[in-house]
């Protein structure tokens, strides 16, 4: 009888316990300046639409040369939730210090002004590792981009 109320109360415990997930993407800065990226979960830019519709306040920097994690909690699998965005991609954009500090968000806005935009899906970020890198290395060469790859001046 007490082997039962033990393993009743540890299943109660252990059923009654909430699970706090939490999972990520780690951005890598490889350039010699300062950038700013957003990421299109939601509040604008999720792709297909992939107007700068979102406040510059959303906007997260990365150091010259230097790293970012981005943590995501509650959720479990970084992959599940981008396959579950429309049309299973992730939109990321990049954008120079220099522009946002020369220009108005309006005048970014209006003028498209961003250094990169990717558009990764759940694979795409499999295969690099969650590790999302400005500008793009060799393994992103077929993935989505905006400019192509290749064509940045970095």
């Amino acid at each position: 009888m007490k082997k039962i109320f033990f393993l009743a109360v540890v299943a109660f415990i252990f059923l009654s316990c909430e699970h706090h997930y939490v999972d990520w993407i780690d951005f890598k800065n490889n350039s010699e300046n300062d950038i700013y990226f957003y990421i299109a979960w939601c509040g604008g830019g999720i792709y297909p639409d992939t107007t700068l519709s979102f406040h510059e306040t959303k906007l997260s920097k990365i150091k010259a040369k230097g790293g970012f994690s981005e943590e995501y909690k509650g959720v479990q699998n970084i992959e599940d939730e981008i396959q579950s965005l429309p049309q299973g991609v992730l939109s990321i954009y990049f954008f120079s210090k220099d522009t946002l500090e020369k220009y108005s968000w309006e005048e970014v806005q209006s003028g498209y002004k961003i250094l990169k935009r990717y558009d990764l899906n759940a694979s795409d970020i499999k295969k690099i590792n969650r590790v999302v890198s400005y500008p793009p290395i060799e393994v992103m060469k077929g993935m989505k981009m905006y400019p192509a790859y290749g064509s940045e001046e970095e």
